[in-house]
């Protein structure tokens, strides 16, 4: 059930000085954001993977407006490792984004590793 998987992960949304990580709450805004940014995040089964505890969708913002897509992050918890970070129409986001987002996802793989999975 993704709103149980939002539930569980929500813990993992950081926030730094210039852009923030946050949990979409619904699957609406799964699909706002894949029609938005022009990628297949609301149409692919990402929903399911989130629910399933396969994979966490997330959702880098800028820190000054975080209601605007910006990069969406897909990091695979079987796996504890990132998996994609793309912004608008599968663009790879600046050096200071990936900069942000990758030591997000090597905080929550410490995190994962020290914790036992949920899901």
């Amino acid at each position: 059930d993704f709103r149980r998987a939002v539930k569980d992960y929500i813990e993992y949304e950081q926030k730094g000085e210039k852009y923030t990580i946050v949990i979409p709450k619904d699957i609406s805004e799964l699909i706002r954001e894949g029609d938005i940014l022009g990628h297949c995040v609301g149409k692919m089964g990402y929903d399911k993977k989130m629910a399933d505890g396969v994979s966490l969708i997330m959702f880098c913002r800028k820190k000054d407006n975080i209601s605007e897509p910006f990069v969406t992050v897909e990091y695979r918890l079987d796996k504890k490792q990132l998996n994609q970070c793309y912004g608008f129409q599968d663009s790879k986001p600046d050096d200071d984004v990936m900069t942000f987002v990758n030591a997000w996802a090597d905080n929550l793989t410490q995190k994962l590793q020290k914790t036992p999975q949920v899901g």
